[in-house]
């Protein structure tokens, strides 16, 4: 299957010379995408999570960049990932295509509250909204990388299915 012609590039490393002018660059993309230009979704506004900080940087930015190596769920256990950093531009657009016909979108209740889930099978990458009231935040985006991961998301999305929760293409791009 083709990928959707709305997949950005990856941001690679190789075009950069040295870490911190990769640095620069992934988050240059990440504030253009979400700072000096923030998303909708489904009419409102997607915001981030602003703290606390790393580096100088927002929290939202440094879990998008980042990953729980060893499950311990402790921000400040996190690693750079660099496959999370060459795709900080899929989750903006994600949240911009939400209703393609590639693209599985549904609602679901966690720890609470109601997490809207992106998911682009073809690619293993999902993005997750939280829900608020009169507006969305970015929680996370990531690449699936182990099948019971998968399996486990496509799972929900029929759960989601069954219980009316699956945004569909018509009601997304509302």
């Amino acid at each position: 299957m083709a990928l959707p012609v709305w997949l950005p590039e990856l941001v690679e490393q190789a075009a950069f010379d040295g870490w911190p002018s990769y640095y620069n660059a992934v988050y240059n993309s990440y504030r253009a995408d979400f700072i000096d230009g923030a998303p909708t979704f489904r009419g409102a506004q997607v915001a981030l999570k602003l703290l606390p900080e790393r580096h100088g940087r927002d929290a939202t930015f440094h879990h998008l960049i980042t990953r729980d190596i060893g499950k311990t769920g402790v921000e400040e256990d996190r690693e750079i990932c660099h496959h999370r950093c060459a795709r900080i531009r899929y989750p903006r657009s994600f949240i911009d295509n939400h209703h393609d016909n590639s693209v599985k979108c549904w609602r679901q209740k966690k720890n609470g509250e109601w997490r809207v889930s992106i998911l682009l099978e073809e690619i293993n990458y999902i993005t997750v909204l939280s829900e608020r009231s009169g507006y969305y935040v970015l929680w996370t985006a990531y690449i699936i990388d182990e099948n019971h991961e998968m399996r486990k998301l496509l799972r929900q999305y029929e759960r989601a299915k069954r219980g009316g929760h699956v945004l569909e293409m018509q009601e997304c791009a509302a």
